[in-house]
């Protein structure tokens, strides 16, 4: 039995990465090697299930005895396995391929499984032989594209969609804050033919990754406690449901005023409910993101506005949460306060790494902090990603693994494995430059993350012997390497990682990180080079050393300009800089 994320494969001294973690792998000895695949299968497939089959390796027509058979059969009870949606289990030995599901999600997943098992050669493909069974600990896990600040682009959404299917994820939330059709002040209107057409496009992309694309509508700023708003949130759902959207959520947050009164919304809810949701047997129960969305925001006193939501909410309508805060991470203690007001299990919207406050850092390093034993606790889990959408995918692979496998969730680990996914061509200068990108800085939130993990405890002591005069050579030179990997990670990401999209996101904070590790190998050149003979080389190191950090100031001045938090910070630990007498 393998728990880890690393699986060594014998026949092939292959190095498999298998995220997200399944609940049961038993490798054996042999491998299968498959050249044509023959499906057969006992129940109905459907047409998106079959183009990702045939993707996986061509079913031919060719000589028979070339065949290996894939059987797809119904998952059951006598199977020993949990039977949510997306459960699934696979068999490969010498007599073929045997998949079971219990719905047509299971076998995508399954098949994204054997593909992470698979290794590719000119004749086809060879797999181990392996016994796998696997299910979500969380039904519902995904991402909530609600934060404040430039939203997604068409193409972001479909290569998040994509990037959601080969994470077994199974929930994206349309709820961005500035899109005028989402919120105030045209939440009751149309949206124009070419984002209607767009919007239906992406419920495709979503469609065919097994992705539940959840339209959310904001309307608390402005809306009238009249049949005439109910009237015109009951058409908007309409016309969202013929642009093919099938799943709904309504959202209360971040409003003031006649908006947060908790009867009105409870009694919204409960109209669409009725009036939408039973009329329509293929859209799935609404969500509410409620005006108390976090403990240190609620009232509370017994029969106040979670109560009267517990009390009043049709017991089908999901409830969302972000913690004790609005950026928090959440545990049994969390989840058992919330639970027993609203009446329900919470729906966790995890505010990570959304940086919509913290806009001059990016936050791309590990996901960590949610305990491990809130899987019973919870109706959905998502977590809401920065307005930079491939920046964010290390976060939301994280959040993708945790909530597929709770107990098993190694934050290291899934965070090296989202590196090797985004970045293949330039791990290490990748993870270094992610791992230096990754704390929020001082905020109002008083929310932190590490960085610089494997270095700032040097950084420091190096720091406190330059003051002490007791630095050794060798402090100097293991700092000084480091800085200069520092130094060369921007180019090597520039010039190898594929994604253009990422780098031009990131550019700025990647142009901030190469001075910085240049302006650090320079300030400790000087000080393994300091004469006290020669005051003039002393002077022009130390004015190299001051071009760079105007260079850095330059940088902070003039990128990233937004007009919340502008400016470039990248870096948590200090430039080694001590007094020096020059």
């Amino acid at each position: 039995m393998f728990n880890f994320y690393i699986i060594h494969i014998s026949l092939n001294a292959q190095e498999v990465f298998i995220f997200p973690t399944p609940q049961r792998v038993d490798l054996q000895q042999g491998s299968l090697r498959v050249k044509q695949l023959k499906f057969k299968s006992s129940i109905k497939i459907d047409a998106a299930n079959l183009q990702w089959l045939q993707a996986f390796q061509p079913v031919s027509v060719g000589n028979r005895k070339m065949y290996t058979t894939i059987q797809v059969d119904k998952l059951t009870p006598s199977n020993n396995i949990s039977q949510l949606p997306g459960a699934y289990a696979i068999l490969v030995n010498k007599k073929g391929i045997r998949i079971r599901i219990t719905n047509q999600a299971s076998l995508f997943y399954a098949l994204k499984t054997l593909e992470q098992f698979s290794t590719k050669n000119a004749e086809g493909i060879v797999l181990p032989f392996v016994a796998i069974q696997d299910y979500p600990d969380v039904l519902h896990r995904g991402t909530v594209e609600g934060f404040y600040g430039k939203p997604w682009s068409f193409n972001d959404r479909v290569s998040q969609l994509k990037f959601y299917g080969d994470l077994k994820l199974n929930t994206y939330i349309y709820g961005p804050k500035d899109d005028p059709f989402h919120s105030s002040p045209d939440w009751r209107k149309p949206y124009p033919q070419d984002k209607a057409e767009e919007i239906k496009q992406l419920v495709q992309t979503a469609r065919d990754n097994y992705v539940d694309f959840v339209w959310a509508i904001h309307p608390g700023k402005d809306i009238n406690w009249n049949k005439q708003d109910s009237l015109h949130l009951l058409n908007k759902f309409e016309m969202m449901y013929a642009l093919g959207v099938r799943a709904f959520a309504v959202f209360f947050d971040d409003i003031s005023g006649e908006g947060t009164r908790a009867q009105k919304q409870a009694d919204l809810l409960n109209y669409l409910h009725k009036e939408f949701v039973t009329k329509h047997k293929d859209v799935q129960p609404l969500i509410l993101c409620p005006t108390e969305y976090n403990k240190s925001w609620s009232d509370p006193k017994p029969g106040t506005y979670l109560d009267i939501l517990g009390d009043q909410l049709h017991p089908s309508i999901h409830v969302m949460w972000t913690g004790n805060r609005v950026i928090s991470d959440v545990d049994q203690p969390t989840l058992e306060w919330i639970n027993k007001r609203i009446k329900r299990k919470a729906y966790i919207w995890w505010n990570f790494p959304v940086s919509d406050y913290v806009r001059d850092h990016l936050l791309m390093g590990p996901a960590y902090g949610n305990t491990k034993d809130i899987a019973d606790r919870i109706s959905g889990f998502v977590s809401n990603p920065m307005e930079r959408a491939e920046a964010s995918k290390i976060g939301v692979f994280g959040a993708a693994c945790y909530t597929w496998n709770l107990k098993q969730y190694d934050s290291a680990a899934a965070f090296k494995a989202a590196i090797r996914y985004i970045a293949p061509d330039a791990e290490k200068a990748f993870q270094l430059f992610a791992e230096n990108n990754s704390d929020l800085g001082p905020n109002g939130h008083g929310y932190r993350r590490t960085e610089t993990v494997r270095m700032g405890v040097s950084v420091r002591k190096l720091e406190t012997a330059l003051l002490k005069d007791i630095a050794k050579e060798e402090q100097l030179l293991f700092i000084r390497n480091y800085y200069d990997s520092i130094a060369q990670a921007p180019a090597i990401i520039f010039n190898k990682v594929k994604n253009r999209n990422l780098i031009l996101e990131i550019e700025p904070w990647l142009n901030q990180f190469e001075l910085l590790g240049k302006a650090g190998t320079t300030v400790l050149d000087a000080i393994k080079n300091y004469s006290k003979t020669n005051p003039t080389m002393n002077w022009n190191r130390y004015l190299l050393v001051s071009d760079l950090l105007d260079s850095m100031a330059y940088v902070d001045r003039t990128q990233n300009q937004n007009p919340y938090q502008p400016g470039v910070k990248t870096g948590a630990f200090q430039i080694v800089a001590p007094k020096l007498r020059f």
